[in-house]
């Protein structure tokens, strides 16, 4: 009973405020003039990028224990096939950390450092790449080779998705303790 126009204009204030959310931390670390690391304009964009490929992944593992039907089905294969904000993720990682290493401030090269290298290696390799990145790259091309989708690629692609909420743990906890 309430009018389209209505609804179309409620949706579009919810993307606004969730853009706006998603980009708040971003924009909150990148502000602080406290740590040099953060000073990058890609600190937003890999927390907007982050939080979209995390919302996904949400709610994919929700509709995983939604039944097998048609429906869902087709929202597994919509959503799956959304590689391209993984890639933009990872394409804003790999800048992020570049110009970091590059930086003239010592310490956000240090801090790059410790990413890259150091103590925080594992987090940010294993933890956001491998985790967050790469696996759910591979999984995504596997069911697109595969055409079809069955039990064992929901169960795949349910995997997946924990992966990506532990890779966007892994990158927001490697980025702040750097």
């Amino acid at each position: 009973s309430v009018p389209r126009g209505a609804v179309r204009a409620v949706e579009a204030a919810a993307a606004v405020v969730a853009v706006v959310v998603m980009l708040y931390t971003g924009l909150l670390l990148q502000n602080t003039g406290a740590v040099a690391l953060w000073s990058s304009p890609l600190v937003p964009v890999l927390f907007l990028l982050s939080s979209l490929s995390c919302g996904i992944a949400t709610l994919l593992l929700a509709a995983y224990f939604a039944p097998a039907d048609a429906g869902t089905a087709w929202l597994f294969r919509m959503l799956a096939r959304v590689a391209v904000i993984v890639v933009l993720e990872a394409v804003a990682a790999a800048l992020f950390v570049a110009f970091a290493l590059a930086d003239d401030h010592p310490g956000a090269v240090a801090s790059a450092q410790r990413l890259a290298e150091g103590d925080l290696a594992l987090w940010w390799w294993v933890g956001f790449a491998l985790c967050g990145l790469v696996v759910p790259l591979a999984v995504e091309g596997v069911l697109s080779a595969r055409g079809s989708f069955s039990e064992a690629c929901r169960t795949g692609l349910a995997v997946a998705t924990v992966l990506v909420l532990v890779g966007g743990f892994s990158m927001r906890s490697a980025i702040v303790d750097a």
